[in-house]
């Protein structure tokens, strides 16, 4: 069998390889987990554990039988469903990917099996097969945003494994995304939204996309790559297509529903010699071994791993295979546990959250004795996407199906020592009205930093109280507020219970047991807030009514300093005074102040009305040599009206801008008034979409008079 060189030469001549191939690193087979923790190692432990990951991500049992005590160690990862493949790839793309896999798709574990001299009409045959009279739709691609999908494929936390955007020291482990090259916007968008349907061995997770999310990723994916040729597929035997499909041993892995038998095994695992010249673990294999590409790190932890499986095995222990499985589907990209993995230096950044709470607003949690922490039915629902507690969290919880995780639960709990105790009778003898006391402003102001049921904390918005009965284990709990510091270090939890003792001894006796008992039992039982909080949002709609009300605020669309006015007519209108100037517009009902008067992190005010424009950004003063005059807000003043003048300079010239609303209610009317000399300044007014300018007479040089119409 040809070496990687002479096959990339011999493709280049058939018309098999993509128009550009480019420089790779390095070409084998990307395993995350071993490429982080196994490629350097340097002891029999580590390349034996590197070893056993690759036999099961390899699904190299799928040939070479092993018994079932071998085959649990190993946890195959299942194949791709090629069912459906030709939806997905053209023929001509399947048959390129079959004459050489590593380069169609650099970092595929799929193996090479053919020659790509002497091979080339049976990749077509296969090709063929497989498509059948399927073909690629092209897909949607008009309201599509690439640089949002750029923004979320690092916000969400795709960057995590894969390739950085930016291609600043991209790591060795960072899985490639080749797909995009291959795969028509549609089908992208397909799989992004659910990829367990075409890879259920869960490697890639779902992320909880909607469609727009998807289109956006996939535009933005497809933009940064160069597509691959097409030539044409020299061949379509179909029935010979599914011969060599069979014959090579394609099936071993891939169920197609065609009743196909896969060939006779191979030599069973146990039996190989990983020195074999013509193995698969040879530098270049040849038939009928599949050849992987494989690194020499990879071949080393291979051959050590098989050879240790001859001898008698030493059952894993809970916590060895918590950790294979965090390797397996890479978890330690975005989790550490112990003193293992979390987001890799370069990519810390690029993590992002609520900063107020530090790197707990940013980083995905600790797993470090997880199933001492948590509850296993909360656990299980985390696993199958029906649990979440960190909102503040840009980076999302992956779906990586539950057959494929949900035995992280139970090894967890045996790993870490958790308990299955009740923690309603851990807790029996709360006092329901003493943790209501607790939790609120004459206690100990937890909802000053965390949210309560649908409730927004006071300051910073933490983890939500509500879960804990449901999340928590009872000692977790208890030693969490003991000794925050000491679980998780470098949180801003406050020490509320220094050495054991209560910091408010007029409660419930100062005794700190009965405390946190209350708190529990008030999470799980109570119903009555605790005191401290404003009125809800919705209480505080400001109603103009006789005259204009204004409201200095932060708003979207308009900024941190807004000041929106409203008038009885019905339309309003918000200011930017940090770059001076009417904003938005809108009709109907004015602005709730809830989120200005009573939150430190407020959500940004919106209008409550409808009809709501955004007004020209490029209005500007123009001197007599046609240059634009800088603006320098100065405040404003209010009439008995309540109607503000908006006082500013434009260059070394005061200005006085004057917004009200028509009488029916039909546009806004703006006067503005400067002191320059007359006909020395001028005035564009700008434009907007949806908006009607309409200039007004100009009562002298010095004074501009126009009305909003939309």
């Amino acid at each position: 069998m040809l070496n990687r060189s002479q096959r990339v030469t011999r493709l280049l001549a058939c018309g098999m390889m993509l128009i550009a191939v480019a420089v790779r690193a390095a070409d084998h087979p990307i395993v995350a987990g071993f490429e982080r923790f196994d490629a350097a190692a340097v002891d029999d432990a580590s390349r034996i554990a590197g070893g056993e990951l690759l036999l099961g991500e390899l699904n190299c049992i799928a040939c070479h039988r092993a018994n079932d005590e071998i085959r649990e160690r190993l946890s195959v990862k299942a194949a791709p469903d090629l069912k459906q493949v030709g939806h997905r790839l053209a023929a001509a793309d399947i048959a390129r990917f079959v004459i050489d896999p590593q380069a169609f798709k650099y970092g595929t574990t799929m193996p090479l099996l053919l020659d790509a001299s002497r091979d080339a009409a049976t990749a077509s045959n296969i090709a063929a097969f497989l498509a059948g009279a399927a073909k690629p739709e092209d897909g949607d691609t008009r309201n599509v945003w690439p640089e949002r999908g750029r923004q979320l494929f690092v916000t969400i936390g795709c960057v995590a494994c894969h390739q950085r955007p930016d291609g600043v020291s991209d790591d060795d482990f960072a899985v490639p995304l080749e797909l995009g090259r291959h795969y028509g916007h549609k089908a992208l968008v397909d799989f992004l939204m659910d990829p367990l349907s075409i890879r259920p061995g869960g490697r890639m997770p779902g992320m909880k996309l909607d469609r727009t999310d998807a289109a956006d990723i996939a535009a933005w994916i497809k933009s940064t790559v160069a597509p691959a040729g097409a030539p044409a597929v020299k061949s379509t035997n179909v029935d010979s297509g599914r011969q060599a499909f069979t014959k090579l041993g394609c099936v071993a892995c891939h169920d197609l529903g065609h009743g196909l038998l896969a060939p006779p095994a191979a030599k069973p695992l146990a039996d190989l010699d990983p020195a074999a010249k013509s193995g698969c673990l040879a530098q270049h294999p040849t038939a009928p071994a599949a050849d992987f590409s494989l690194s020499s790190a990879q071949r080393t932890a291979l051959a050590v791993a098989i050879n240790a499986l001859k001898k008698p095995l030493v059952p894993l222990a809970a916590a060895a295979r918590v950790h294979r499985m965090m390797t397996r589907f890479n978890c330690y990209a975005c989790h550490h546990r112990g003193d293992i993995g979390g987001p890799a230096i370069d990519r810390q950044p690029l993590f992002t959250g609520e900063d107020e709470i530090g790197n707990e607003g940013r980083f995905p949690p600790a797993l470090t004795d997880i199933g001492r922490h948590l509850q296993k039915a909360w656990m299980h629902d985390v696993l199958a996407g029906k649990a979440e507690v960190r909102p503040y969290l840009n980076t999302r919880m992956p779906m990586f199906g539950f057959d494929n995780v949900g035995a992280f639960v139970d090894l967890t709990f045996e790993a870490d020592g958790g308990s299955a105790a009740d923690p309603a009778m851990a807790f029996k003898d709360g006092d329901v009205e003493a943790g209501r006391t607790l939790l609120g402003a004459r206690g100990l102001m937890c909802i000053t930093c965390h949210q309560l049921r649908d409730r927004k904390a006071l300051g910073i918005q933490a983890l939500n109280l509500s879960t804990i009965p449901r999340r928590l284990q009872p000692d977790y709990f208890r030693r969490a507020l003991i000794e925050p510091q000491v679980l998780r270090p470098g949180t801003l939890m406050p020490i509320f219970f220094p050495e054991g003792h209560s910091t408010r001894p007029d409660i419930l006796g100062g005794d700190a047991d009965k405390q946190i008992a209350s708190i529990w039992k008030y999470l799980a039982e109570g119903k009555n807030e605790p005191e401290g909080y404003p009125p809800k949002q919705g209480d505080f709609e400001l109603l103009p009514t006789d005259k204009a009300m204004l409201l200095r605020c932060f708003m979207k669309d308009v900024g941190a300093d807004a000041i929106a006015v409203g008038f009885p007519e019905k339309v309003h209108f918000a200011f930017d005074a940090t770059h001076v100037r009417p904003a938005l517009a809108w009709r109907g009902r004015f602005v709730d102040a809830y989120s200005t008067w009573f939150t430190r992190f407020q959500e940004p005010t919106a209008p409550l009305g409808d009809d709501v424009i955004a007004l020209p950004t490029d209005s500007a003063f123009v001197d007599a040599n046609g240059k634009t005059l800088p603006l320098n807000w100065q405040g404003y003043r209010l009439d008995k009206y309540g109607i503000p003048t908006f006082l500013y300079t434009a260059g070394p010239y005061h200005i006085e801008d004057r917004i009200s609303a028509r009488f029916d209610a039909r546009g806004l009317r703006r006067t503005i008034r400067g002191d320059f000399p007359n006909n020395s300044v001028h005035f564009n007014p700008g434009s907007a979409k949806g908006v009607t300018i309409k200039k007004l007479q100009i009562i002298t040089g010095s004074s501009f008079d126009m009305e909003y119409r939309w």
